[in-house]
């Protein structure tokens, strides 16, 4: 699951809690539902906000897929090296 679906289902079922949802709740059982290796990236970071851990997560994620699919079209894209 992509974290934007992740996220989307989140505050989803976030909507059912019965209790007072603060800021740093949002935050703790966001990161405990991450997988692994996401986890182990934004854990140490201790951001604290939810909206903030959102965005980490969206751009370790990112990270870890790759090069985008831009540089893979175009292999031999030497522009950055030109300079």
């Amino acid at each position: 699951m992509t974290i934007h679906a992740y996220t989307d289902r989140f505050e989803y079922l976030a909507r059912f809690y019965s209790q007072a949802v603060t800021e740093e709740w949002h935050y703790k059982k966001f990161e405990g539902g991450l997988n692994h290796e996401l986890r182990r990236f934004l854990v140490p970071l201790r951001i604290g906000e939810f909206p903030v851990s959102v965005k980490h997560a969206k751009m370790v994620e990112q990270l870890e897929r790759g090069p985008s699919r831009v540089m893979r079209a175009h292999p031999n894209n030497n522009s950055i090296n030109e300079k």
